[in-house]
């Protein structure tokens, strides 16, 4: 009969849109699901004083504003032209949430922090970022050789350049475990300290290390050798 067929039709119809729109709302839920956090990330992991450090992130909202505060080793925040004017730059992500920020570095050795936040930011370094890196103005530098040997670290930090005055194990000075020939420890002493580097006479894989137990006292350092 051709009522019972345009009801058929209808039916069809009807389960069809039904179905689209299941399938529709599955896939947007997929999409979302599968982005991709902002990131950070440096040139380079170390760098020289005077030296201008390459920020570069990605994965942010295209076309926005943000604040890119970079936290120096002595907890202030200057901005990124070498100034030493208190604050920090804004960026702004091109049309695929990138972009690409210069600091300059200012001869105050140690590890840096940078982070984003959503413009226009509060200040409160209690906030979360939406992404975060770090990196080193370090003049201290020890490795473990060769290839496969790690050892524990001790670094003291003094206030005089004779390991005299003021000691001081405060982040990010302090004990470090499993310093290899790869990655290494890194570290920042100015001008008017010192640092002591302290560690056993061998090695986590047994082998004697060749400078012994008390390494450096000086703004240089050697590398550790397994025997």
């Amino acid at each position: 009969m051709p009522t019972g067929k345009t009801l058929l039709r209808s039916s069809a119809f009807r389960l069809g849109l039904a179905t689209a729109a299941m399938l529709c709302v599955a896939g947007f839920a997929v999409y979302h699901l599968a982005q991709a956090a902002p990131t950070l990330s440096t040139d380079k992991p170390d760098y020289s004083s005077g030296e201008t450090v390459t920020i570069t992130g990605g994965g942010f909202a295209h076309d926005t504003y943000y604040d890119i505060p970079v936290i120096r080793p002595d907890g202030s925040i200057v901005k990124g032209d070498g100034s030493l004017v208190p604050g920090w730059d804004s960026v702004q992500s091109n049309g695929s949430g990138a972009f690409t920020y210069s600091y300059r570095l200012d001869g105050i050795p140690g590890k840096y922090r940078a982070r984003v936040y959503p413009w226009p930011w509060s200040g409160d370094l209690s906030e979360n970022p939406l992404a975060t890196v770090t990196f080193t103005d370090g003049n201290v530098k020890v490795f473990a050789a060769p290839d496969g040997v790690t050892f524990t670290l001790t670094e003291t930090r003094f206030s005089a350049t004779n390991c005299t005055g003021t000691a001081s194990t405060d982040p990010p000075f302090g004990t470090k475990t499993g310093v290899d020939s790869q990655s290494g420890e890194t570290m920042g002493v100015g001008d008017v300290q010192s640092v002591m580097l302290e560690a056993a006479a061998t090695s986590d894989q047994g082998g004697h290390l060749s400078i012994g137990r008390a390494l450096n006292c000086s703004l240089s350092s050697a590398p550790a050798r397994s025997a």
